[in-house]
């Protein structure tokens, strides 16, 4: 049987030091930097895929632009939402 995957946001009072995915700079983001974009900055949203044994994974989205003439594809650099003017960037949702 697969194990119980539950997904939430960081809240303030979680214990992050124990999680490690094995890259030092991802670890560090994760423990002493994601709540401070989140709560502090309002920066980011972190959430965490919580397993039996603790903090499975996470992921952190935020929000982001590009220029048009990065799209891929003619049809999508073409492609207006109602209102918008040609040279605005186009905004994107960000998971780095």
């Amino acid at each position: 049987m697969a194990p119980t995957v539950g997904i939430r946001p960081v809240a303030k009072s979680d214990d992050r030091s124990g999680f490690s995915c094995g890259e030092p700079a991802i670890d560090r983001f994760f423990q002493h930097y994601a709540a401070q974009s989140q709560f502090g900055l309002h920066l980011v949203v972190t959430y965490m895929a919580l397993v039996e044994d603790g903090i499975g994974g996470f992921a952190t989205v935020t929000v982001a632009s590009s220029e048009r003439a990065s799209v891929p594809g003619t049809r999508l650099r073409r492609r207006k939402a109602p209102g918008e003017r040609r040279e605005q960037p186009r905004p994107c949702l960000a998971i780095p």
